[in-house]
Order: structure tokens, then sequence, then C-alpha cells
């Protein structure tokens, strides 16, 4: 992976980028364990509102599961290339 973005919305009152969780991946053969990681540590980097729209927990758990697969899409559609 090259030049990884992760990027998180509807997490905190505005946009958040996880230079973190990019490092995690960049420059690094795509496994499913490594795209594992940058979604916990794209976790660890949000700090999620709690409203009456969803709960921190669930936003927590809507982010790990939403990076690693929009990770394992972007690695699909990139190998099709």
């Amino acid at each position: 992976i090259a030049e990884p973005r992760i990027a998180l919305g509807a997490v905190a009152p505005t946009p958040i980028l996880c230079p973190k969780a990019e490092a995690v991946v960049a420059g690094k053969q795509p496994t499913d364990e490594l795209l594992e990681e940058a979604a916990e540590v794209a976790v660890s980097e949000c700090k999620p509102i709690d409203d009456f729209r969803a709960s921190a927990n669930y936003r927590r758990h809507l982010v790990r599961t939403m990076t690693y697969r929009c990770l394992k899409r972007s690695v699909e559609i990139a190998s099709e290339r």
C-alpha cells in the first residue's frame, strides 16, 4: 500500500484523519492481519461522541468494522487493475 489515507466521519464533531493507522499499512503488503491491526489503531485514534444517534461504544465498533472493510475492498479493487 503506497500512500494510504484513512479518514473517519460521523465519529466526532468534524471528520478526522488517522495518521497512525495509515502508518501501519504504509509500504507493506496487505494481509488480513495487517488490515485488522490498522482498524484497531484507527479505533485508538478516535474519541467518538456519544449522543442520541449512537453510543460511543457503537461508533468504536463501526470504526473498527468499517475501516477493515474499506481497506479490504480498496485492496481488492487495486488488485483488479
